[in-house]
Formats: C-alpha cells, structure tokens, sequence
C-alpha cells in the first residue's frame, strides 16, 4: 500500500478519533483487512497507533510479515490468518476503525465479509474501503483491456490468449509461474487467475450490501479537484472509495 493512500486513510482515522474525543491514539483500535504481509500495520504503529492489525488469507504472506515484524521489534499476535470459514478471532464490537485496500475484487461470497467486519467493528465505528470498479477499461493485474467485462469463459480465455500473443500480458515479477513458459501456458494461467481470484462489481452493487448490513455509506473521492491527468487515469483504472459507520442500535 503506499505512502499516498495510507495518508488518506489515516486522516479519516484522525477524524474519527476527533469525533470519538478519544486522546491517545493507543486507544484506536484499527484493522487492515487483506493486510499481505502487515506493511501497513507498521506504518500506523510507527505513527502511535499501537493498537492496529492485520488479517489476510494468505499464509504465506502472514508469515512473512510476522518475520518483519519481530524485526520492528512489534508482536506477531498483530496479524492473523483467517479461518477456514473466513472468520477471525477478535470478538464483536472490537475495531474502532477497518480498513481494506484492493481486497474487494477478490472475493467471491462479499456478503460474509462485510458481515465478518460489521460483526468486529464497534458501534458508530467506521471504516474506509477502496477497491477498483467493474468498468474500468483496464483490468488492473493482467494489464489487459475488457477482459473483466467479459463472462468468465472461452471467449474469454481466446482473448487472454490473443493478447498474451501480441506481448499485452504482465510484467510484474510476482507472476513467477509464468516465467519461461510458453504462451498458451501463461494464457491458461492468466485465465485461471481471472476466473478464480477476481470478482468485479459495481460500486452501487457494494454500497447495496454494506447498506443491507446495517452500514451508513458515503462515496468519497480522493480530489476535490481533477486534473485531465486524473480523469484519464480514472477511465482507465478506476478505483471507488467508501466511507462506512455501523450502526448497531
């Protein structure tokens, strides 16, 4: 997560605390939900906020993370691996602040995960959620145009394909799997990652669900002010921003 964007979500957690009169900061519970390796978690630490963790899906990346951790000099009993029903161990009512960072598109059942963060976040608690929209003309980890508009089948997997085949396919180094292998294997890889590891919705789609789970829901934007710059940036690779509070009475 970078430095920009964690800038923003600690303004709405000064705000909150403003708003709650809560004096120390060590007081604010916080959680990054989908937190990779807990980069984050440090981050609010090192600017007083003691109290903030981290859960991902990933065991691996929990792993790691502990590792960086302890080298912080921080517990590892601040990040945490959910179960296998998608749960964590933190009783209701326990955050003040929840937080998640391109984690939405990933889920599939998004019902039980906005259920999971109402059930842990305290009443009036509140929370900032930033994930990339359906419509964006750029799918944001196969760097390919369309394809996440596309149903999740042939048609598909032929334009991942057809893509791969004229060099339109990811760069990034974490794709390790594909390194060395020919096209029609690295296409079955990006397909299979499509189909399995990405779900993409309308932003009102979410708001919808955050509303049925007794949350109050505001868009909010990064700028006030736009640039052409920004507006381009935002047709390509559209990320939607809410701000949720639980209401619990």
């Amino acid at each position: 997560m970078n430095e920009k964007v964690l800038q923003h979500i600690l303004i709405k957690v000064e705000k909150y605390r403003k708003k709650k009169q809560i004096i120390s900061k060590k007081d604010v519970k916080i959680l990054d939900y989908g937190c990779g390796k807990g980069e984050s978690v440090i981050w609010f630490k090192e600017k007083g906020y003691n109290n903030t963790y981290g859960v991902d899906i990933n065991p691996i990346r929990i792993k790691n993370g502990i590792k960086l951790l302890s080298e912080k000099g921080y517990s590892k009993i601040f990040l945490e691996l959910f179960d296998k029903n998608g749960r964590i161990s933190f009783p209701e009512n326990y955050f003040d602040f929840v937080f998640s960072n391109q984690v939405f598109e990933h889920v599939e059942d998004i019902n039980k995960v906005i259920n999971e963060i109402y059930r842990i976040t305290k009443e009036n608690g509140e929370g900032f959620h930033i994930f990339p929209v359906k419509w964006g003309l750029l799918e944001g980890h196969l760097y390919m145009p369309f394809i996440h508009w596309i149903p999740k089948n042939n048609l598909r997997k032929f334009l991942i394909f057809l893509f791969v085949s004229i060099g339109l396919e990811p760069r990034d180094p974490r794709w390790k799997e594909t390194i060395g292998k020919n096209k029609k294997v690295r296409a079955e890889t990006y397909y299979k990652y499509s189909i399995n590891k990405t779900f993409y919705r309308n932003s009102s789609e979410l708001e919808s669900v955050f509303r049925k789970f007794n949350f109050r829901v505001t868009s909010y934007p990064f700028k006030k002010t736009i640039t052409k710059r920004e507006i381009i940036r935002r047709i390509i690779l559209p990320n939607f921003l809410l701000l949720t509070q639980a209401k619990k009475t």
